[in-house]
């Protein structure tokens, strides 16, 4: 089933901010997505008086940005490129797990709590014109940049960096296991080893968000 959708950013002329139905209609006001911290699913306030739920919404503007989703998707992402392609992006935050060590002293063994951490990664999605969100890698960008060869130079290197990822994440998992078998100091070495290994990878990720930026910036512009 094909939908289409009018994503024309008409304005009211008493507030920028609005719903778009899945219908196509589009509600002006005040406009809020609402994340219940604990029961209830998501939904969108207008008003501050009429909720939609998220399966009768495909896009919303508010005070913090222009947002849609995918028809078959229940979440938003924000747009942070518009133009023949636009650009999205959603932010997850990730935490590794506490565990509780105990290393061997003179006097006994010790126990000795490993708190864990926090990181993020990023998605990116985009959509040409009308079509719909697609997650935004070289594979499926490199089609849409064909007829741009200075994006498509700047997607290419998105892959270098693509594989330098998937090394050092790879090295730092193994270290990490590693360091769940063993006890004492060589575990914690380990589990130094594999989060660094980690975060170098997440510095490789951002090199990979950062050139499939510049590569749809340099397309729109």
């Amino acid at each position: 089933m094909l939908f289409c959708f009018n994503y024309s950013l008409s304005q009211s002329p008493k507030d920028s901010n609005f719903v778009q139905l899945i219908s196509g209609q589009k509600l002006f006001g005040n406009v809020e997505l609402k994340e219940p911290s604990f029961e209830g699913d998501n939904y969108i306030l207008l008003n501050d008086s009429i909720k939609y739920s998220i399966d009768t919404v495909i896009a919303f503007q508010s005070p913090k940005g222009f947002y849609r989703r995918h028809i078959l998707v229940k979440e938003f992402y924000k747009r942070i490129e518009k133009g023949n392609i636009d650009l999205y992006q959603q932010v997850f935050i990730n935490k590794t797990p506490s565990r509780l060590n105990y290393v061997n002293t003179p006097y006994g063994s010790i126990p000795q709590y490993q708190s864990g951490y926090s990181y993020s990664t990023t998605t990116e999605y985009f959509a040409k014109g009308e079509g719909d969100i697609q997650v935004a890698t070289y594979t499926t960008l490199k089609p849409v940049l064909s007829d741009n060869p200075e994006s498509l130079r700047c997607l290419e290197q998105s892959m270098t960096w693509k594989y330098i990822e998937y090394g050092l994440i790879g090295i730092g998992g193994v270290c990490i296991i590693a360091a769940l078998s063993s006890t004492g100091s060589s575990s914690d070495a380990l589990l130094i080893s594999g989060g660094l290994g980690i975060a170098a990878g997440y510095g490789a990720s951002f090199m990979i968000t950062n050139r499939i930026q510049v590569a749809v910036r340099l397309y729109n512009r």
